[in-house]
């Protein structure tokens, strides 16, 4: 089998202009980055509805094939990273949708029929981050609090309705259910307050209690390994959520004040079967409560210097998952 065929690496990421919050992701997991850092290995990138790519499938090798680096067989690879944006179908298909007719559709159905066993033959790989399977239940953020609620992990109450609570004592923080929101606009992706009482929406959202702190924390979970980053909230009025903030070097930092609680958030990552993520927690009446897992939570909006740390970090959890097959 050649090199072509058995790659090191096979990362399955959204395409670089993919509409995020800010403008087009580009490369959001900066594997060029680490392409460059590691010339040995061969790393191939998959992008989602990208029209190029070819599938064959024959009971037991799934192949893929793109001019840019021809056919590979993907359970051959010694590491998969399964890393997209979003997680809803569409935005996780192999192929695009080409044109609108009902061949069009019908082409789409069959795509997203190998789609769909895509994350199912990955979720049976060694050497997998994350999990499709595990990560798509986790980026459910109804089933994961569920999880951890259970468990009895610290989290703030969970209300879903359509409707704005109206015997909730103090403000409430209001949430959209799916990550898919994130191709809106900013004002139906922020997380805020949740306002009048008794509104009525046309759709359902997750309403949690709104907790006063100068601060968030964000967690890099990397394996057994937390990179533990504090940021320090200085929004708009209403909003709430530190990701629509610009944060500057001196928003941000590394902060080891929670370090006892680390146990807790790997305990998370563990219930929700995820090697990587990124965990959003707060601290309210001396325990830190977490907000929500993120299975792909990324780091483009800190400031560049903290941001190249953690993809150096990011990268370093890749090659050692190479090395070690799995960390």
């Amino acid at each position: 089998m050649t090199a072509d065929q058995a790659p090191d690496l096979v990362a399955f990421v959204t395409n670089a202009s993919f509409p995020g919050r800010r403008g087009i992701i580009g490369d959001y997991l900066e594997l060029n980055r680490f392409r460059r850092s590691h010339p040995e290995l061969s790393v191939r990138v998959i992008e989602f509805n990208d029209s190029d790519t070819e599938v064959e499938w024959d009971g037991d090798s799934f192949r893929l094939t793109h001019p840019d680096f021809g056919t590979i067989d993907v359970g051959a690879a010694r590491l998969i990273l399964y890393m997209p944006v979003s997680f809803e179908p569409e935005d996780v298909a192999i192929r695009s949708p080409a044109g609108n007719g009902a061949e069009a559709a019908f082409a789409d159905r069959q795509w997203r029929v190998v789609g769909d066993f895509l994350e199912v033959f990955l979720a049976g790989h060694a050497n997998c981050i994350n999990d499709p399977r595990r990560a798509r239940f986790a980026c459910n953020k109804l089933t994961q609090m569920q999880r951890l609620r259970e468990a009895g992990l610290p989290i703030l109450p969970v209300r879903v309705a359509q409707s704005t609570p109206v015997s909730a004592a103090g403000m409430q923080v209001r949430k959209n259910l799916s990550e898919g929101a994130i191709v809106s606009s900013g004002v139906f992706s922020s997380t805020r307050l949740s306002g009048a009482p008794g509104k009525r929406l046309s759709h359902p959202a997750i309403f949690q209690p709104y907790v006063q702190s100068d601060h968030e924390m964000r967690f890099y979970v990397l394996g057994t390994k937390i990179i533990p980053v504090r940021l320090r909230r200085r929004m708009a009025e209403g909003v709430v959520d530190v990701r629509e903030m610009q944060a500057t070097t001196e928003d941000v930092s590394i902060a080891w004040d929670y370090e006892c609680h680390h146990p807790k958030l790997l305990e998370a990552c563990r219930l929700l079967g995820l090697r990587y993520a990124v965990i959003d927690a707060i601290p309210k009446d001396g325990e830190l409560h977490i907000l929500e897992v993120n299975c792909n939570g990324v780091w483009s909006n800190l400031p560049r210097p903290l941001a190249d740390q953690v993809a150096s970090r990011f990268h370093e959890f890749l090659h050692n998952s190479l090395v070690q097959r799995v960390v």
